[in-house]
Formats: C-alpha cells, structure tokens, sequence
C-alpha cells in the first residue's frame, strides 16, 4: 500500500512539475487585458517654488490647498508591456478616475546657498469617507537676478489611491488551447514616482503683482499588483503584475503678490496633460491653485 502511494505522489509531482514548465516554455503567450478599473486618487503635481529674495538659512512654510473643476475621468487605460506576456488593449473605456474635491498640505523649503534648496512636504484628501495621504521630497537649484528668477526641482513624490480591478488573464499554448481567468482584486496603495519642475518668475519688488510659470513632468501610476482573486477555474500560474500608469505633463501660469516683507500670496491654474489615457474625458484636467508662501 506504500508503494502504491509513493509510487501516486510521484506521479502527481511529475505531472505538476510539466504543467509548470509547459506554461512557461516558449511556446506559451500570455495575454493581461485591464477589464475595469475604478481608482481614486488626485492627480500627481509636485509643489510650486517661487524664487523671489531667496536668503541662505532660511526656511519658506506654505500652506497649499487645490481645488479641481473635473471629479471624474473616463477613458481607456492599458497594461504596461512587460517581459514574457503581451498586454491586451481594450475596445471600450475601462477606466472611472475619480479625484477628490479638495486637496491640501503644507510643504517646506530650506534654502541652504544662494543656489540650492531643500524641499519636503506633505498632502491630504478625502473622498466618500476615505482619507489619502501623500508627500514630496526633492531639490531646487536655482538663479535670482534683479528681475526674474529661474528654479528647477527635481525629486520624488508619493501618490496615494484606492482601487477596484477586473483584469482577464489568458494564456494560449502552442496547440492553440486556451485557459482563461478573471481576476477582481481591490486594495489601497502608495506610489512613488520621480517628477522634474521648472519655475520662471519675475522679482520686480516695485510690481504691485508679480507673474509666474511653472512647467513639471511626471509619472502616475494607478494600479500595480499581482492579480490574486480568482473568479473562474484557471489560476494564473506567473507572479506578472498589473501594472497601468500615466506621464502627465503640467503647466501653472499665475500671479503672486506681497502682503508682507515675509509673506506672500500666490495663485494660478494648474493645466494637467495625461498623455497615457486614450479617449480621455475631460481633456486637459484643470485645478485652482493657492498658497501662501512665509518666510522666516
């Protein structure tokens, strides 16, 4: 009866084991097609820096609060390729954005030479009773002349968000079978993604109002995960993450004004450029922008 049994065991693990490597030999594709997403989370924009006066030792808190025009983002959003499987794009819109009402944080800047700046800050917002987090950290290298100002930021930032995903996962082998799947997987997450911003301003002290252009580049991710829930009766066999994100490309035009020798008001209209999200609407996304920038 040991025999038999051992003899049994054996047989199973063999037929495991070619399954296993059937799957993964070369005549095997595997295909991720992104069903459904429905994420939300606000939009990935690093801080505006005004230059204007920038004294070494000293430290700029600001107080920052966004307002978006646009809640909700429809659009077609595809599966980034990656190595031995093909991402499927889909027909129809397979993604619902939402971005929270209001965002705000506070973010700081520490000027450590008549060049050079050291940024970090912090944001928070809320939707349908979920609170996200996020924060920034990077550094500005920067040249003030009597009037105008030029800054670039590089650095990276955390994009927090929350998801629902229906992906479908089939992998066809070279004798044309296929084995299908559907996954539905839900989760909260934090990325982190590296952005680069330009600030050109004027430092006419004598101006009642001052004008600003900030320009920025980054990179959004919205989902990234290994699907896990199965709803059918194939399981995917490979730890290949979903992985869907978007380069957003952004300017600020806006003013800024003097209320005192150390503080300062500033406003403009952030326009927001996804460049990975097809038949996107709205398109382009806006946001109010407003911070009160306090030296000390």
């Amino acid at each position: 009866m040991k025999i038999h049994m051992a003899w049994a065991h054996r047989c199973v693990s063999f037929a495991v084991l070619i399954a296993v490597f059937g799957l993964g030999g070369c005549g095997v594709t595997e295909s991720v097609t992104l069903v459904n997403v429905d994420v939300t989370a606000p939009a990935a924009v690093p801080p505006v820096r005004i230059t204007c006066d920038a004294q070494p030792n000293r430290f700029t808190i600001t107080p920052h609060l966004a307002l978006p025009f646009t809640h909700t983002v429809t659009g077609i959003l595809e599966l980034s390729e990656s190595e031995t499987y093909r991402a499927s794009a889909p027909a129809d819109n397979n993604l619902k954005w939402r971005i929270p009402k209001m965002e705000g944080g506070v973010d700081v800047d520490y000027v450590v030479s008549h060049h050079a700046a050291l940024g970090f800050g912090m944001s928070i917002s809320s939707l349908y009773g979920r609170t996200y987090g996020g924060w920034s950290a990077g550094i500005g290298i920067f040249n003030e002349k009597e009037t105008q100002a030029v800054r670039f930021d590089f650095g990276v930032q955390s994009t927090p968000n929350h998801y629902s995903s229906l992906t479908r996962v089939v992998v066809k082998q070279t004798n044309d079978s296929r084995d299908t799947s559907l996954y539905l997987d839900s989760d909260r997450d934090n990325h982190l993604n590296l952005f680069g911003s330009l600030t050109v301003n004027t430092t006419r002290q004598s101006w009642p109002v001052n004008f600003f252009v900030n320009a920025y580049v980054t990179k959004q991710r919205f989902v990234d995960y290994v699907p896990e829930t199965s709803l059918g009766p194939f399981y995917f066999t490979n730890d290949r993450r979903a992985t869907a994100s978007q380069w957003i490309v952004g300017f600020t035009p806006g003013v800024f004004v003097q209320l005192m020798e150390d503080v300062r008001f500033v406003a403009g209209e952030r326009i927001i450029l996804p460049f990975d999200i097809v038949n996107q609407d709205p398109y382009p996304l806006l946001q109010f922008h407003m911070q009160l920038d306090i030296t000390m």
